[in-house]
């Protein structure tokens, strides 16, 4: 059986956010960290079986595929659960064939990202470049208008 994190807090599963630690207040509701703790699955609360919590958790605490189907059995998405566990760690070529799906996955999610952030310099370029030109032309037009105003005052612009 696993240790429990926290033995002076026993809880079978958990929530916990980042916390400012002078004030006591949450830096974010966003980022949370969920714990479920297999030590402590003795206490789990009626809410955590309603939610499959439980069964979850003695998947994780199966030893032996009998006891892995015995608990998915009946459940579609545990039994595919472990179909996928059983394939990839009983057929080479199939762990390797997951894992380069795992990969190409994850490649193509960072090339979306890239592509992304791309996307968006070039549009922050493109705003900044459209700002310069119409300052550009508004400085061109004060220019010519200084100019006009020089000479309709008798002053050369090219003496000065």
């Amino acid at each position: 059986m696993p240790k429990s994190p926290f033995p002076e807090h026993p809880e079978f599963y958990a929530k916990f956010l980042l916390l400012n630690t002078k004030y006591h207040y949450p830096y974010t509701s966003n980022f949370r960290l969920n714990v479920l703790d297999l030590s402590q699955i003795e206490i789990a609360m009626d809410e955590d079986y309603n939610s499959g919590l439980v069964h979850w958790a003695k998947l994780f605490l199966a030893n032996t595929w009998e006891e892995l189907n015995q608990i998915a059995s009946g459940n579609p998405v545990f039994e595919e659960v472990l179909d996928l566990m059983y394939t990839i760690n009983t057929i080479p070529q199939e762990r390797t064939l997951f894992e380069a799906h795992q990969k190409y996955l994850s490649d193509m999610a960072s090339l979306r990202s890239e592509k992304d952030d791309t996307a968006v310099e070039l549009a922050e370029t493109k705003a900044k470049l459209t700002n310069t030109e119409v300052e550009l032309s508004q400085s061109k037009a004060q220019n010519e208008q200084l100019r006009q105003l020089l000479l309709e005052n008798g002053i050369d612009p090219g003496d000065i």
